[in-house]
């Protein structure tokens, strides 16, 4: 009984845990992606007005 309880608090751990990864995961993803679209268009911007 004792191991069945413990195997199941593993399990629920684990679970939140892929479920916070995933979410912190997401949001690197967002913020690389975000500052990587601003430095190219900052850079747009700048060539443009250099033209």
């Amino acid at each position: 009984m004792r191991k069945k309880t413990v195997l199941y608090c593993y399990h629920k751990a684990i679970v939140i845990n892929s479920f916070v990864c995933r979410y912190f995961l997401v949001i690197i993803n967002m913020t690389i992606i975000r500052t990587v679209t601003l430095k190219y268009f900052s850079r747009n911007l700048f060539f443009a007005r250099s033209i």
